[in-house]
């Protein structure tokens, strides 16, 4: 997909009321996940990681989603109806 429909389609899950919620998490220098933000949160701190990386700069994301708890809650409503 081309990245500027990637860039429309995650400026349209920022905003309130979706299912999806973007986040980012911080990856160290060799790439292991550190905290997760909101996509939107500006970070000004420097970071450690368990593999000894200490004091980088949070330059290097992974872009994940999670489901809000309302839509959760609903579709295992649904799979606790279908099963019953």
């Amino acid at each position: 997909m081309a990245m500027w429909l990637w860039l429309i389609l995650i400026d349209k899950m920022r905003k309130d009321g979706f299912e999806l919620i973007t986040q980012k998490i911080i990856l160290c220098p060799n790439n292991h996940k550190n905290l997760s933000f909101s996509l939107d949160a500006p970070i000004e701190e420097y970071f450690e990681c368990f593999c000894g990386e200490e004091g980088f700069e949070p330059d290097n994301f992974l872009l994940t989603f999670k489901f809000t708890d309302n839509f959760r809650n609903e579709i295992l409503k649904k799979k606790h109806l279908i099963l019953a």
